[in-house]
This record gives structure tokens, C-alpha cells and sequence, in this order.
């Protein structure tokens, strides 16, 4: 059997109670504190904020509204305004799809020998916004066939034009010499009347 030792509490009987209940009293006062710095300060803050504030969002909302007015009344003049600049846009566009003739006319000349003389070029089709089929006729005269032909063989190696055609020669005489007259038709993007 074993022996306990008998618990012996040498702390008067009174104290103790007197201790328990400081205890209590101050769990109680922490949790009034805690309750009050958690709920109720907030509480008060936004409480006495929203009522100084009032007269700070009457403000507010009247500034929001003469900027409404504002903006209302700039409407229509910005409306006119994109509409200025859609119309510029389009304009630019068209420029845009302009086709340098100086370098086209430069291309042509440069792939043409001393063989071969234009006596007329003519640009059909192309459209206003030139985004149509644009033909551009070339009609010359050139020493040979030979050369007529390799005119046609040099143009499509230019790579500028969809489709190169010579469109017909015919044998003339010029100043006592035989040449050769030809059409050469180049067409630039998708040609509609070559195919119907």
C-alpha cells in the first residue's frame, strides 16, 4: 500500500478567496475593455466620421455633378471631333494604298533594254480607294520577238504584278526598219474581268 502525502496548503483560507476573486473581477474588467476597444471605438469613429463628413460629401457630390454637366455639354463637340478624325483616317487610308508610280514606272524601265521603247502606258481599274484590281497597259516596240518576249519574262520576275500577259505583236515598219509592236498587259491583285 502506498502512502500519500496529505496536501497542506499553508495560505490562510481568506487570502485565497480574496485572490479567486481578483481573478474574476479582473477577467471581467478585460473583457469590458476588450469589448469596448473592438466593437465600440470603431463604432464611435465611424459614427462621428460619417457625421463630420456629411457636409464634406454634400460637397463632393456637387462637384460630381457639375462635372457630369461638364462632360454632357462636351459630348456632342468630341462627337464632331471623331467624326473630323474618322474622316481624316479614311483619307490617310486612301493615301496608303496609293501605288508609288514612280517606283513602278522605275521597275519597268529598269527591266526594259535598249531594245525595248514604251509609246504609251495606261493604269485601268484600281478603284478610288485603290483597293481594286489595278491593269496597267504597257504598249511598246521592240527589236525582235525576242525581246518582246523576254520584257514579259523579266516583268514577271519583278514580282510586283499577279499576272503578265502579252497581249499580242504585230510586224511594223519604222523609219525602213522592221520592229515589233506589242501590248504587254500586268495586272496588280485579283482580276474579276479576266475571269467571268
Amino acid at each position: 500500500m502506498t502512502q500519500s502525502i496529505p496536501n497542506i496548503n499553508l495560505v490562510p483560507q481568506r487570502v485565497i478567496q480574496r485572490r479567486a476573486r481578483s481573478r474574476v473581477t479582473l477577467r471581467w474588467v478585460c473583457a469590458i475593455v476588450a469589448t469596448v476597444a473592438f466593437v465600440g471605438l470603431p463604432g464611435v469613429y465611424l459614427g462621428g466620421n460619417a457625421a463630420l463628413s456629411d457636409s464634406m460629401m454634400s460637397g463632393q457630390i456637387e462637384r460630381v455633378r457639375d462635372q457630369l454637366g461638364t462632360n454632357k455639354a462636351e459630348i456632342p463637340r468630341l462627337q464632331a471631333r471623331i467624326g473630323v478624325l474618322e474622316e481624316k483616317r479614311q483619307t490617310l487610308d486612301l493615301v496608303r494604298n496609293r501605288i508609288d508610280w514612280q517606283t513602278l514606272f522605275g521597275h519597268m524601265v529598269r527591266v526594259s533594254d535598249e531594245q525595248i521603247h514604251f509609246t504609251a502606258l495606261r493604269a485601268i481599274g484600281g478603284g478610288v480607294e485603290g483597293t481594286d484590281p489595278l491593269r496597267v497597259q504597257m504598249d511598246g516596240i521592240a527589236t525582235s520577238q525576242t525581246a518582246a518576249r523576254s520584257f514579259v519574262v523579266e516583268l514577271e520576275r519583278l514580282g510586283i504584278f499577279d499576272q503578265v500577259e502579252l497581249v499580242r505583236t504585230m510586224r511594223q515598219t519604222l523609219d525602213d526598219q522592221e520592229v515589233i509592236e506589242f501590248q504587254v498587259m500586268a495586272i496588280i491583285g485579283e482580276d474579276t474581268e479576266a475571269t467571268e
